[in-house]
């Protein structure tokens, strides 16, 4: 039995894969992941703010906005 969260995949283009999984409890979104720009070194300050994103953005919907 696995033990990840249901989630949803979407493919926004240019290689932007955006995936929210949700509380298997609740069906509420509970994280979210910016992932999938590229392998190119200059890529790399845009994969780190999407990943830094993507972790704001489900600390605030898991109820933390302290930043």
């Amino acid at each position: 039995m696995t033990n990840r969260r249901p989630s949803v995949n979407m493919d926004c283009g240019e290689g932007l894969i955006i995936t929210v999984s949700f509380d298997p409890n609740t069906g509420k979104a509970h994280d979210v992941f910016l992932v999938g720009r590229g392998h190119k070194a200059s890529d790399a300050p845009l994969n780190e703010a999407l990943y830094e994103a993507g972790v704001r953005i489900s600390k605030i919907i898991q109820g933390d906005y302290d930043d």
